[in-house]
C-alpha cells in the first residue's frame, strides 16, 4: 500500500482521558497502526524524557485543561499539533446531557480550548456545519467524516428473527426534548400498528415518555461501550433520529446514519446539513408532520425497508476505517512536511480533496 511509504513516522495521542477514549480516537489509533504507523498514547508530555513525536492529535483537549502545558511544550518544539474536536462546543446548550462535563461553562475549560485552537496547525472536525462555524477562528480546519471498523465483528451479525418491528431511538447523546418533538407520532403508529414495538436505547427518562403504553410494547436497552453499539442497533428495524432545529443540532455529524447503514438498518431522520449530504439508506421528514407518514410507510412495506438498508449498507462502505485512516494519513503527511513559515501562516489553505469532503 503506498500509504505506508508515505509517513511512517510517530504519531503521539495526547488525550484528555485514556481511560474514556472518545469511540473517533479508539477507531482512529487502531487504523494508524493498521497503516504501520507508530502510535503511541499519553496524557502528558514531557520534555527530555518522552522522545518528541513528528506529528500530535489531541482530542477534546479542554476536557482536561492540564494537557494545554504539554501542548504548549510541543508547538514549542516545532511539532505540529493537530486538534481533533467532536463536537460544536461553542454551540452546545447548557441543556445537553453532557455540557456540565464537556462544556465551555467554565472559566478553566473555556480559557483550555482557546488556547488549543490557536496552537493546532489544522483542527479536524466530523461536519461541515462544524467546520464552516469555525473558519473565521482558525485557518485550517479539515473534515473527516466519522467511521466504523470491519474488525468489530458485531457489524456483519444478522440480527436475530423477530416478529415485530422495533423502531429505535439511540438517546446517549440525544437530548430528550429531541424525542419529545415525535413522541405523538410514535405512539399513534403503536396503536395503529399491533406489530410494532418501541425501543429506547441507553436513554432511561426516553423509556419513561412511553410508561402509558403496555411492557410488550417497549423495550429499554442501557448504554453499552461502544465496541457492542451494533449489537443494540441489531434490535432495531427501523431507526428514528428527531433532531430539533437547533444551532447545535444542525452542527451534528452523519454518524448515526452511517452506523445505522453499516447494519443494514434503514432510518427516519429530521432534517440537518450533514443528513442531507449523507442521505443514504433511508428518509428526511422535512416537517414535523412527515413522521407519521415516513414511519408508517416503512412498516407497511417490508421491501422498501430492505431496500434501503441494502443501499445504507452498500454507502456506509465508503466510511470503513480503512478509507477514513487514508484521509488521516493524507492529512498527516501534509502536515509534516509543511515548511512552516510563520510569517505567511495565513496562506496555508486546506488540501484541495479536503473540501467539501462528506462522502
Amino acid at each position: 500500500d503506498h500509504f505506508n511509504s508515505h509517513f511512517n513516522g510517530n504519531i503521539l495521542f495526547l488525550l484528555p482521558d485514556l481511560e474514556r477514549k472518545s469511540s473517533r480516537m479508539t477507531l482512529l489509533q487502531s487504523a494508524l497502526e493498521s497503516f504501520g504507523c507508530g502510535v503511541s498514547e499519553k496524557r502528558e508530555y514531557i520534555p527530555n524524557r518522552d522522545p518528541k513525536p513528528d506529528v500530535v492529535i489531541t482530542s477534546d483537549p479542554h476536557l482536561n485543561p492540564m494537557l494545554l502545558e504539554s501542548l504548549s511544550t510541543l508547538s514549542n518544539g516545532s511539532v505540529p499539533i493537530i486538534l481533533d474536536l467532536d463536537a460544536d462546543f461553542e454551540k452546545q446548550p447548557i441543556s445537553h446531557p453532557e455540557y456540565n462535563t464537556k462544556g465551555l461553562g467554565t472559566r478553566t475549560r473555556s480559557n483550555a480550548y482557546s488556547s488549543a485552537i490557536s496552537l493546532a496547525r489544522t483542527v479536524t472536525v466530523p461536519s461541515a456545519t462544524h467546520a464552516d462555524s469555525l473558519k473565521n477562528l482558525v485557518e485550517n480546519v479539515c473534515v473527516i467524516p466519522n467511521g466504523w471498523s470491519n474488525k468489530n465483528k458485531l457489524w456483519q451479525k444478522e440480527p436475530s428473527q423477530r416478529n415485530t418491528i422495533n423502531l429505535g431511538w439511540y438517546g446517549t447523546d440525544g437530548q430528550l426534548e429531541d424525542l419529545v418533538l415525535i413522541r405523538r407520532f410514535i405512539i399513534r403508529i403503536l396503536r395503529e400498528f399491533h406489530n410494532t414495538r418501541v425501543v429506547v436505547i441507553g436513554n432511561p427518562q426516553g423509556y419513561r415518555l412511553f410508561d402509558g403504553l403496555p411492557e410488550n410494547r417497549r423495550m429499554y436497552l442501557p448504554a453499552v461501550s461502544h465496541e457492542e453499539f451494533p449489537y443494540q442497533l441489531g434490535q432495531v428495524d427501523v431507526l428514528l433520529v428527531p433532531l430539533r432545529n437547533t444551532p447545535y443540532n444542525l452542527s451534528l455529524p452523519d454518524t448515526l446514519l452511517v452506523e445505522a447503514g453499516a447494519k443494514g438498518i434503514p432510518w427516519v431522520a429530521s432534517s440537518i446539513p450533514s443528513f442531507h449530504r449523507w442521505q443514504r439508506g433511508g428518509v428526511i421528514s422535512e416537517a414535523l408532520d412527515e413522521w407519521h407518514l415516513n414511519m408508517r410507510h416503512l412498516i407497511m412495506d417490508e421491501e422498501l425497508r430492505r431496500r434501503l438498508g441494502k443501499d445504507g449498507r452498500s454507502a456506509a462502505e465508503a466510511r470503513e476505517m480503512k478509507q477514513i485512516g487514508k484521509l488521516w494519513l493524507e492529512m498527516i503527511n501534509q502536515i509534516t512536511h509543511q515548511k512552516v513559515d510563520l510569517l505567511s501562516s495565513a496562506e496555508r489553505t486546506i488540501p484541495s480533496y479536503m473540501v467539501g469532503l462528506e462522502h
